[in-house]
């Protein structure tokens, strides 16, 4: 992953942890943080009080599989969540977070 070289999120965005919904300030974090999630157990209750609490726009699943993003529109009903494989194309789902800045 540190080898694609990720950039930081756009200033006004913030991008939380998958694994235990803290804050990714640096992306050499975000990288471990997203191999912890393949291997452990995540910790989507802590994910998904910190979206609540950071008052979030969107919450995007980059999958595979809707199961999380379910979880957050049941729990979270006031804030958009959708999964990457809802979409057909890069371009929809582009589409969908410029409508949820």
């Amino acid at each position: 992953l540190t080898a694609l070289r990720p950039s930081r999120p756009a200033r006004g965005r913030r991008l939380l942890s998958g694994h235990d919904g803290e804050p990714i300030f640096q992306m050499a974090d975000g990288c471990d943080r997203l191999a912890k999630q393949v291997a452990t157990t995540l910790l989507w209750d802590a994910c998904l009080d910190a979206c609540a609490e950071s008052t979030v726009s969107a919450i995007l699943e980059t999958g595979p599989g809707r199961a999380l993003s379910r979880m957050a529109q049941t729990n979270l009903t006031s804030i958009p969540a959708r999964s990457a494989d809802d979409f057909h194309t890069l371009d929809g789902l582009i589409h969908w977070l410029t409508q949820h800045n």
